[in-house]
């Protein structure tokens, strides 16, 4: 079974994230981390047949009422706008079955008090290459409730951005940062960059990453425009730093205070849904020799990416998608 390691690191960094566990519903989607939504990007068009477990994103519910129930769950797609078609869901799947959209899945038995079952979803682009542009936004809503009354329940919703694969290499106090990107694809490539070759270039940053209390800082705007593709905004009253992918129809949001160990996620789904989330981050961003700084391993994760340090070289590695990883 594959699940993607970013994700994975946002569901199990339960200290820190804010909590918020349901009282008076049954299935308690996430965990006891009460995130409302999470986002991630995907870097494939709709995978062929034989590949069931690319772009699968990974969650959990748990049973949070005293009596053992069984539960049924269903994903629908939220767009964006009215225009459903430029995404799709695959299946999601759960208790050893999958199921396409709108299908209603059952758990296979009963669940306990305080008993946990995984569940996955499979959301991406349309197959056909026109219509996966680069930067669209997807989002999607998951809802759970026990067989024996309606009332015990619970949702959670997806967003999902369609990025080209992506990884940066960059070493401290050096302003070059080596940058590839994959920008075409094959559904059935597995190997993701093995049919197709990567472009690579050379980035000037206009400040170098730099170590800051033993954790890595990259310049707030060449983060967001180089490798998250996202539009960059910047609060000079209050003083905080914005992220933004989308559009009025749909947006995922990051807004990072100067000096402050938090971030403010905002998703804004297709049916108009918003909503937000505050997440504890373990460093600050920082005003750094006159230029905003924001803490690379933090920022990329919440993103939905991975990141790899190696110490001998004083590299950052940033992965986009994150790769799978084996369990």
């Amino acid at each position: 079974m594959k699940r993607f390691a970013g994700i994975l690191a946002i569901v199990l960094l339960a200290g820190t994230l804010l909590s918020a566990i349901p009282t008076s519903a049954a299935p308690s989607l996430y965990g006891d981390l009460g995130r409302t939504f999470f986002f991630k990007p995907t870097a494939k068009f709709k995978p062929s047949n034989d590949v069931k477990a690319d772009n699968h994103v990974w969650f959990h519910f748990t049973n949070t009422d005293t009596r053992d129930h069984k539960f049924i769950g269903v994903i629908t797609n939220l767009g964006p706008s009215d225009d459903t078609s430029d995404w799709e869901i695959v299946q999601y799947c759960f208790s050893d079955a999958c199921y396409p959209p709108l299908v209603e899945g059952r758990t296979n038995r009963e669940l306990k008090p305080g008993e946990k079952e995984d569940m996955s979803a499979q959301f991406a682009p349309h197959d056909k290459k026109s219509r996966g542009k680069f930067g669209m936004l997807g989002t999607a809503r998951v809802d759970v409730w026990a067989t024996d009354n309606k009332d015990l329940r619970d949702k959670m919703y997806i967003g999902e951005v369609f990025i080209p694969f992506t990884r940066a290499s960059m070493i401290i106090n050096n302003k070059t940062m080596k940058l590839e990107k994959c920008l075409d694809w094959d559904p059935a490539n597995k190997d993701r960059t093995k049919r197709y070759p990567l472009t690579v270039t050379d980035e000037t940053l206009t400040v170098p990453p730099v170590l800051l209390g033993g954790s890595t800082f990259l310049p707030f705007r060449s983060m967001g425009e180089k490798l998250l593709g996202a539009k960059v905004d910047w609060d000079a009253k209050n003083k905080v730093a914005m992220y933004t992918i989308g559009d009025d129809k749909a947006y995922f949001k990051m807004m990072l205070p100067i000096n402050k160990k938090e971030a403010t996620l905002i998703l804004k789904c297709g049916d108009g849904t918003t909503l937000t989330d505050k997440v504890a981050l373990k460093v600050a961003p920082t005003i750094y020799q006159g230029s905003t700084v924001v803490p690379l391993r933090g920022v990329v994760e919440l993103f939905g990416g991975y990141v790899d340090w190696t110490q001998a070289e004083k590299k950052a590695t940033i992965i986009l998608p994150p790769p799978e990883k084996e369990e």
